[in-house]
């Protein structure tokens, strides 16, 4: 139960990161993040934004194909 819920907060965060690298990426020059090498250029630190953002979303969905779909009510109360 703990670990779907890190893996969603965690991909939040990943699509988070990504979309304020691609709208403001002079917010995200600070000299510990991972991408350090783009800081030079606000472009290349657009493109590097897409990464944490497509990683967020893969994490996303691939949380949605493990979960089973849900019962409709008349099996789960007479277990049909």
């Amino acid at each position: 139960m703990w670990d779907k819920r890190i893996m969603r907060l965690l991909a939040i965060v990943y699509i988070v990161e990504g979309v304020v690298a691609i709208l403001a990426p002079e917010s995200m020059s600070r000299p510990t993040h991972w991408f350090v090498k783009f800081v030079d250029n606000p472009r290349n630190m657009r493109l590097g934004g897409i990464v944490p953002l497509a990683l967020g979303i893969w994490l996303a969905f691939r949380q949605y194909q493990e979960d089973q779909p849900p019962q409709p009510w008349y099996r789960r109360c007479f277990g049909g």
